[in-house]
């Protein structure tokens, strides 16, 4: 299976150049049809913005002068909520500094614009409260604080689920962490909201490219590095950073962050499933069994810790309990593939023969669908219109390679792409009609 190093996810969060799923590529400026919106609204307390001439700089390129034209007004008019939001964006999108060189100075310069417009008007009457938390969400980012940056995209979609590019955002950072359960839980939540039948088609491709071009660990270790280093405190970080050392040179290394994780989070289930992760990708899963007896009370049986107590109990020899908590690790999260071979090990040896059979047919389904991935993929990434032009072939493949996989819903989200099944929603606030 191809790796790609992190070069091949945008730095900027958005969406990538080989697959646009929002339809705003054609505006220079992302935060463009915002803008336009934001200018119907009507005015703000003290001295009018000339938006119209800002707007125009942006969408020419010319990101200096749109901000040299807020910092003017807002020199004037320091509480102008909405001037501070754009100022945010103009920092944030502006596409004549290249994003590897987006200083941090500038990035706190936004951060705290955006923070500013969020403060002066808490209610959302002038600027939306959401693409508020989105900037904030981006100039975190630019910081390399990914997990207040994860944060505040949340935020961002809790206010509005239909703000696309906080949906992307966190997808990519997903993408970066290894986090294939959460990604698809985003997807499929994004995808009720999504008014847009090609993007509705470029939320599912998203996750078959998440599992067809799995990212090089090599590659993630300076990003996450710099990422602990600029948030110390951030879990999510240290977690990637430890899981992607285990992957590649130096486990020990890996394994003293979990540790150190473990000791200062006790009762943090999701920082102990890290943990059991990396002694099992350590090969050191042997140790596994004597942690878990160490847990506080109340996460012995937690769900997350299933593949853990599972783990355990193969190394224990007791079969019947491995195949039952490897049984719950699938249920709970059909991305997890690497259980189903270990699932399907475990009911041998327990002596549920026609269950294993059962499970080596899937994973026998699972390992071709897998192996012909990236090749779907690539075909359906090129597909002109995918989602409002007749590909229903081309779905059904997709459908059938997601049901060989174990995502039987995202299999009929495909179907519905195939069929155009649910077009276009009328009467969506906030959004320009998508190009492409």
């Amino acid at each position: 299976m191809n790796e790609t190093d992190v070069g091949g996810v945008s730095e900027r969060r958005g969406r990538r150049e080989s697959a646009p799923p929002w339809g705003l590529v054609a505006a220079a400026f992302v935060g463009l049809v915002g803008l336009v919106v934001l200018a119907a609204l009507g005015s703000r307390p003290g001295e009018p913005l000339n938006e119209a001439e800002v707007i125009e700089q942006a969408r020419a390129g010319r990101f200096a002068d749109a901000e040299a034209l807020l910092v003017d007004h807002l020199n004037k008019n320091p509480r102008d909520a909405r001037a501070h939001y754009l100022l945010a964006q103009v920092l944030v999108d502006r596409t004549d500094v290249p994003s590897e060189v987006i200083d941090e100075a500038m990035a706190r310069r936004a951060l705290g614009h955006a923070e500013r417009a969020g403060a002066l008007d808490p209610d959302g009457r002038w600027v939306p409260r959401a693409e508020v938390w989105l900037y904030r969400g981006k100039a975190l980012y630019q910081l390399r604080r990914w997990d207040a940056a994860e944060a505040a995209w949340e935020q961002a979609l809790r206010l509005d689920p239909r703000v696309p590019e906080a949906g992307w955002s966190l997808l990519d950072l997903y993408y970066l962490e290894g986090r294939r359960k959460d990604a698809r839980e985003l997807v499929l939540r994004l995808f009720k909201f999504e008014p847009d039948p090609r993007d509705r088609a470029q939320l599912l491709l998203e996750l078959v490219r998440q599992d067809a071009v799995p990212v090089s660990g090599e590659s993630l270790v300076g990003q996450f590095e710099a990422a602990v280093a600029a948030e110390p405190e951030a879990v999510r970080s240290a977690i990637g950073l430890a899981l992607a050392l285990i992957r590649t040179s130096d486990p020990d290394r890996g394994l003293a962050i979990l540790s150190g994780l473990t000791e200062r989070r006790r009762t943090d289930r999701e920082v102990w499933a890290a943990r059991f992760l990396g002694l099992d990708l350590a090969a050191r899963a042997g140790e596994i069994g004597r942690e878990l007896e160490l847990l506080p009370s109340e996460l012995r049986e937690a769900p997350e810790l299933a593949r853990a107590r599972a783990l355990a109990a193969q190394e224990a020899g007791d079969w019947a309990r491995a195949a039952r908590e490897f049984e719950a690790v699938v249920a709970r999260d059909p991305t997890d593939f690497e259980s189903w071979a270990r699932l399907e090990r475990a009911l041998r040896f327990a002596g549920r023969t026609a269950e294993a059979d059962v499970w080596a047919e899937r994973l026998a389904g699972y390992r071709a669908a897998r192996q012909g991935l990236l090749e779907l993929y690539d075909e359906a990434n090129a597909a002109n219109g995918l989602g409002v032009r007749p590909h229903e072939e081309l779905c059904e493949r997709l459908a059938r390679a997601r049901e060989a996989m174990g995502r039987a819903d995202e299999a009929e989200l495909w179907r519905q792409v195939g069929r155009g099944v649910g077009g276009r929603s009328a009467g969506v606030a906030g959004r320009g009609d998508p190009a492409g």
